[in-house]
Parts: structure tokens; C-alpha cells; sequence
């Protein structure tokens, strides 16, 4: 026998339906309940909730479990249906969806996370990582989301780096007479090609997290072309004035080795150490860090020049090294000064 009646009701000049029923383990003397299902309702969507919440009336006042169909029925009512059943007592509340907000990747946040990443990397690669992620934030700002940098936007960077990219010289400076002056705000190609190439070196840790698809800066030329504008070959007549110009032995010797003994300043320079120094054999043993991981380009040799051996010998006269070197020897030639 069936526990709801189903009843239509008119409302507003529509006809609706109203189901009724007792309560699950109602006395006979408890008073009907009501469940208006409005005038949007077909008969036959109407018929279907007075079906299904008889299957309800009789397992709860059995102590039984819904059946498979009735659970189905309800797990696809709509919210405002179901918080009717669950006001009447037929099932429980549906508990409210959180909804976690999500994950901001903020550029900020993003490019600090690479800097952790480059740990193993040289103290001057270090450097112009840094830098060319403090230029990305400094442009696109710290809070813009990772995902929202487009091919688009990384063209018009590269055309901001080229205009106004340059931070250490493009200040204004005030003259003695006052006045003030627009420092150089523009880059080189070859510099806005090198921070193009760091900056997709950066992104591309973004794909590797999966917080992008697509490198925005992938199609920006990175390759550096040589500058034969800026080549200007110093003769000994030139390095000759400005060692002479020099205020002490280690200044003169620094030169030497950077003109005579062709050594990267200041990477090469900083590794040298005495027992590298061979004055009896005239040569000069050079450690690159640039090129050391590179089979067998981790070491090269230079001959001890006149030019060059002059001023190693009077350098280490001044500190009171013996030019005979101990071959084992570990002194950095060097550390006593910080180099530049």
C-alpha cells in the first residue's frame, strides 16, 4: 500500500502537486506531512518523487538500507530537492562542497623557487640567472601568474630590454653644474639575446613543474653573434702605459696575465696558485672553470712570456716567495687580496 498520495493544487493559476505522507514510524494519531513540489514539476516527474519516497517511508521505518535504484534517484536530485527530503527526515543533509582555492603561481614565488635549483651551478652563471629573473619580475611584476605570460609578452619584453632594460646605467645623474643627465638605458643585442636565452633557461623549469605547457620566450633569439665593432686589439705599446699606471705589484701582475697570459678575468685568475707557476720550466699551468666539463679542456698551458714572467717574479719577490716553488705547493697567487 502506498505510503505518499500525490495531490494537484493550483497556485497563482497553475496547477502544482503536493505530496503527502506519514512520517517513518509515525503513530497513527501524527499528522500527514507535506512536500510541495511547485508548478514547474510534470505529473510525471511528480509521480516519480511519490514512487521512490515510498521505497524511502518503508526501509526507514524497517531499519533497512536505501536499495540501489533510490540511492541513485537521490544522489541525482538537485541541491534545493534534496534539502526538502532531508527537512521532512527521509535522508540526510548533503554536506557542503569546499571548493579549495586554487594555487597561485606568482612569478615571484616561481622564480625564487628556480634560484634553489641552480645550487650546483658557477658563482657567475649564479649571478646572471639572478639577474635576468630580477629583470623578468622587475617588468612583469612579482604577483603576475606564470600560466598568463604569453609568446606575445615575451616579444615585448625583449623590446623593453632593448629600450629601457638598462638598470645599472640608465639612472639620472646630476653633473657639478647641476644639471641632470639620462644615463644609457638601452641593451646591446647580444646582452638582450643572452637574458632572451637565460630567461627560457628559467621557464623552462615552469614546464618542467607542469605550471605551463608552452615556453613563452622559446621562439626569442638566444644565439650571440660576435661584435666586431667593440674588438679593439691592445698592442704593447698600449698594456706597456697602463701597466706603468699601475698602483702595485699584483695590479701589474694582473694585467700581465690578462694580456700576455690570456686568462679570464676574474674566474681563471682567482684558481691560480703558485705551484702553477713553473719558473724553471717557463710555463704557466691555467685552470678553467668555464670549460672544465669539458673532457680534457679543464687545464691548459701558457708559455712564461718576458712580458708575463717580469711581473710573477716581482710579485713574488713582494710577498717573499721563492721563485724555486715547491711543486706541491697550494698558495693561490692571490689570496691575500681579494680579486676583482
Amino acid at each position: 500500500m502506498a505510503k505518499v498520495s500525490l495531490y494537484e493544487q493550483k497556485s497563482r493559476g497553475k496547477v502544482g502537486y503536493r505530496l503527502q505522507f506519514s512520517a517513518p514510524k509515525s503513530s497513527p494519531n501524527d499528522p500527514r506531512l507535506s512536500l510541495w513540489l511547485g508548478t514547474d514539476v510534470t505529473k510525471t516527474k511528480a509521480e516519480s518523487f511519490a514512487t521512490f519516497m515510498d521505497c524511502m517511508v518503508d526501509a526507514l521505518n524497517d531499519d533497512k538500507a536505501f536499495d540501489k535504484r533510490t540511492r541513485n534517484w537521490l544522489l541525482g536530485l538537485n541541491d534545493r530537492d534534496h534539502a526538502k527530503l532531508a527537512k521532512l527526515g527521509l535522508c540526510d543533509f548533503r554536506k557542503p562542497v569546499v571548493v579549495e582555492p586554487a594555487e597561485v603561481h606568482t612569478l615571484k614565488t616561481f622564480v625564487d623557487r628556480f634560484m634553489l635549483t641552480i645550487i650546483r651551478q658557477k658563482p657567475a652563471t649564479k649571478t646572471k640567472l639572478r639577474q635576468a629573473g630580477e629583470r623578468l619580475v622587475s617588468y612583469f611584476g612579482g604577483e603576475r601568474e606564470v600560466g598568463t605570460i604569453t609568446a606575445g609578452d615575451a616579444e615585448e619584453w625583449a623590446s623593453w630590454m632593448a629600450t629601457s632594460g638598462n638598470v645599472r646605467e640608465g639612472k639620472e645623474r646630476t653633473c657639478k653644474d647641476g644639471s641632470i643627465v639620462q644615463g644609457k638605458t638601452t641593451l646591446s643585442e647580444n646582452t638582450v639575446r643572452r637574458h632572451s636565452g637565460l630567461s627560457k633557461q628559467i621557464f623552462g623549469f615552469a614546464i618542467k613543474l607542469r605550471w605551463i605547457k608552452e615556453n613563452p620566450f622559446e621562439q626569442l633569439v638566444a644565439a650571440v653573434g660576435a661584435n666586431e665593432e667593440r674588438m679593439f686589439f691592445v698592442d704593447h705599446a698600449t698594456i706597456k702605459k697602463v701597466i706603468e699606471m699601475a698602483p702595485d705589484a699584483r695590479w701589474r701582475a694582473i694585467i700581465a696575465l690578462a694580456r700576455f697570459g690570456g686568462l679570464r678575468i676574474p674566474s681563471e685568475l682567482a684558481g691560480l696558485r703558485w705551484c702553477d707557476v713553473a719558473f724553471a720550466s717557463g710555463r704557466l699551468k691555467i685552470h678553467s672553470p668555464k670549460t672544465e666539463h669539458i673532457k680534457g679542456k679543464g687545464i691548459r698551458f701558457c708559455p712564461l712570456f718576458p712580458e708575463l714572467r717580469l711581473h710573477l717574479e716581482e710579485l713574488a719577490m713582494n710577498e717573499g716567495i721563492d721563485t724555486d716553488i715547491d711543486p706541491t705547493s697550494t698558495a693561490r697567487v692571490f689570496d691575500k687580496y681579494r680579486t676583482p
